[in-house]
C-alpha cells in the first residue's frame, strides 16, 4: 500500500468512526425525554451567571440563522445532563458551549433584526472546544426537531408589562416567563414597579385561558407580588 492510499484509508476510517459515533448519540438522544417548565429555564440560567443582565426583549440565541428560544436552549443542556457516561467527553464540552452561547449573546447584545433572537456564530462563540460546538449543536437541533409544531415562547415589553406571542394564536408560557422575571433581578430599567406590574399580567393570563402556568409557578408569582416584585 502507497503512502497516499494509506492516509486515505485512514481518512475514511476517520470518517466512518466519527459518523457511528455521531449515530450512537443521536440514538442516545431519542432515549431521553424532552423536559418542560419554567424551573428548567431557571436552573439553566442560574448556570448562565446572568440572570441580572439577561435583556427583558430578549427571546432567545439565533445561532448560525437559526433561532432557538432560550427555553430550547435549556431543554437541550438537561438532554445532555442526563446522557450516559458513554458520552461523557462530548456532554461535557456540549453543556458548556451551550451556556457559553447564552451568556456570549447576552455580552454581545446584538439583535439587528429587532426579533428578540440575540445573535451569534461560531466566530464570536467563546468555547474553545470544537466537540462542544458540535455536540451542543447536534442536541439543539434534535431540540427543535422533537418539539411540537405549537412550541413556542413568549416575551414581555419591559416598560408596559404588555406580553407578546412570537408565534401568533398560542398560548402564553407563563412558567417560562415567570421564572425569567423572578430571576432577572432588578435594573434601572426593570424597577421593583415594573416587575411587580409585569407579575400582576403574568398571573392574570395565567389564571385566564390565555396561558399556561403551573401550581408552582402561581404559587410563586404570588409570593413575589406580595413581596412587591423584588
Amino acid at each position: 500500500m502507497t503512502k497516499h492510499s494509506l492516509i486515505m484509508e485512514n481518512w475514511r476510517r476517520f470518517l466512518k468512526e466519527e459518523e457511528e459515533k455521531e449515530q450512537t448519540f443521536q440514538e442516545a438522544l431519542e432515549n431521553v425525554p424532552l423536559e418542560e417548565g419554567g424551573g428548567l429555564v431557571a436552573a439553566f440560567m442560574a448556570l448562565v451567571g446572568m440572570s441580572g443582565e439577561m435583556p427583558q426583549d430578549m427571546q432567545g440565541v439565533e445561532i448560525n440563522d437559526q433561532n432557538y428560544t432560550i427555553e430550547q436552549i435549556a431543554q437541550a443542556h438537561n438532554k445532555l445532563e442526563k446522557l450516559s457516561d458513554k458520552h461523557a467527553s462530548g456532554v461535557k464540552a456540549g453543556q458548556e458551549a451551550l451556556v457559553d452561547a447564552v451568556h456570549d449573546a447576552i455580552v454581545l447584545e446584538r439583535d439587528s433584526d429587532g426579533d428578540g433572537f440575540y445573535e451569534l456564530t461560531n466566530d464570536n462563540w467563546s468555547s474553545s472546544n470544537n466537540e462542544g460546538l458540535v455536540y451542543g449543536s447536534m442536541v439543539l437541533k434534535h431540540v427543535t426537531k422533537s418539539a411540537q409544531p405549537d412550541a413556542k415562547q413568549d416575551t414581555g415589553s419591559p416598560d408596559t408589562g404588555e406580553f407578546k406571542d412570537v408565534r401568533s394564536g398560542k398560548a402564553t408560557n407563563v412558567d417560562v416567563m415567570a421564572a425569567m422575571l423572578i430571576n432577572s433581578g432588578q435594573s434601572k430599567i426593570m424597577t421593583p414597579e415594573k416587575r411587580l406590574a409585569k407579575a400582576k399580567k403574568l398571573l392574570e393570563i395565567g389564571n385566564s385561558d390565555q396561558g399556561n402556568m403551573s401550581p408552582e409557578t402561581k404559587q410563586a408569582l404570588e409570593k413575589f407580588i406580595a413581596n412587591g416584585g423584588k
